[in-house]
């Protein structure tokens, strides 16, 4: 079974992913053609594991791509529709990546509050 694939948009507008995906495509192109090679490959539900994904904790969940050097992450969850891609961020140290987690789990509680 392949699952939608869609982004989450905030309380204010603006669909944090698809910006950083936009940004990725117009300056790392292999890099976008890696995160979305799994994206794609992500939507069949057995492959929802390591290396492609890792559970975060409470129900927040990351795709990991690589490209030479670089490393991108996009924080997602999942839900009735399928799978809403929350944001993403380039992997630089370990302060990306905890910045990013917490911008992370801070979409998923806002879209959890709006749902209810």
């Amino acid at each position: 079974m392949q699952d939608e694939i869609d982004y989450y948009k905030s309380l204010n507008g603006r669909k944090y992913a698809k910006e950083f995906l936009d940004g990725i495509f117009s300056s790392h192109k292999q890099l976008w053609i890696q995160i979305n090679t799994i994206l794609k490959h992500i939507r069949n539900r057995q492959n929802r594991k390591r290396p492609f994904t890792a559970s975060l904790g409470n129900g927040l969940f990351e795709e990991r791509a690589r490209s030479n050097t670089l490393q991108a992450r996009i924080n997602f969850c999942y839900d009735k529709d399928g799978i809403k891609l929350l944001n993403g961020y380039l992997k630089n140290d370990r302060r990306s990546m905890n910045s990013g987690i917490a911008f992370g789990r801070k979409l998923l509680k806002e879209k959890n509050k709006k749902e209810k």
